[in-house]
């Protein structure tokens, strides 16, 4: 339950920095593909910190 928690708020923190750094890039107002983008980058991340906290034990 660890590495999932500590994996989810990882990705959160990601997804938060891409959302502010495109939103003030391409735009608020272009929502749709902010929003796929940061989806994407939470899957991603969430993806790599899981299995990477899995391999070293956590």
């Amino acid at each position: 339950m660890g590495s999932v928690l500590v994996a989810f708020i990882l990705a959160a923190g990601a997804a938060t920095f891409i959302y502010s750094k495109m939103g003030q890039r391409i735009g608020y107002s272009n929502t749709q593909q902010v929003w796929a983008l940061v989806a994407a980058v939470f899957f991603l991340v969430f993806i790599a910190v899981f299995v990477f906290s899995k391999t070293i034990g956590l």
